[in-house]
């Protein structure tokens, strides 16, 4: 099967940016309008976008590593890393050069530089944020891309299956560690400890799991759909019925 742009999870990408840009803007439609909260009652529920864009992630690293020729474990990781990285540390370079006056400290430009949020008094799963406050969700982005580089270095074949159980290890482990019980929410307040393990404490998140489900989405598109897509779309091509072919499709789908 040949790895296509799926133009779907570009509109729901952009659906995710709308959300989340509207969830930080609420706050100037508030006490503006008779309904002095509308903006919170309208779009209160925004931050859902960077749930959606978690979950788009695990789909599209599953889906874009089909081929296992071009995903080696160095040639994904490269790529993970030249997509991201370099643009990241412009921009944080740049908030840094014009808000000189914020005197910024050593630990919080380090910290900054290698996506470890800086303050774990703060809840999580932002965690005190970073220099650059939006970036803090590309704390669990390049997490998950260590993982699953490491699944491909394990097997690519069940690269999928072993970053699934990685996740899950990882963060059941970091979470009895820090807190001591097993928790879903990601809203979350650890017990403080001083020691500098605890710069790793995002490990412990359960947002890590809304990878799994973009990830299980991906195999069932990839194995089930997709195939079935090209199946139908094959024996259109040899009967030469361009008419029935699509509610074909749709039959055989429903």
């Amino acid at each position: 099967m040949n790895n296509k742009k799926l133009d779907a999870i570009q509109f729901l990408r952009g659906i995710s940016v709308l959300l989340v840009i509207a969830f930080h803007f609420r706050q100037y439609l508030n006490n503006v309008y008779l309904q002095v909260d509308i903006g919170d009652r309208l779009f209160g529920l925004g931050e859902v976008g960077v749930d959606i864009f978690f979950v788009i992630s695990g789909f599209v690293i599953v889906y874009s590593s089909i081929n296992k020729k071009n995903n080696t474990t160095l040639e994904f990781s490269l790529k993970r890393f030249f997509k991201l990285y370099p643009v990241y540390c412009f921009v944080l370079l740049l908030l840094i050069i014009f808000n000189i006056n914020q005197n910024y400290t050593a630990s919080q430009i380090i910290k900054s530089f290698i996506y470890i949020p800086n303050d774990y008094n703060f809840i999580g799963p932002w965690y005190g944020y970073s220099i650059n406050i939006p970036a803090w969700t590309l704390t669990y982005e390049v997490i998950f891309y260590a993982i699953f580089a490491a699944a491909i270095f394990m097997s690519h074949k069940r690269r999928t299956t072993i970053c699934i159980f990685m996740i899950i290890i990882i963060v059941c482990t970091a979470q009895m560690y820090f807190r001591g019980f097993l928790q879903l929410d990601p809203i979350t307040r650890d017990i403080d400890n001083n020691n500098i393990v605890r710069n790793l404490t995002f490990l412990s998140n359960p947002i890590l799991y809304e990878f799994i489900y973009g990830m299980i989405i991906a195999e069932f598109y990839v194995r089930v759909i997709a195939r079935r897509l090209n199946f139908d779309y094959s024996i259109c091509i040899k009967n030469r019925s361009s008419i029935v072919h699509p509610v074909s499709i749709f039959l055989r789908l429903a």
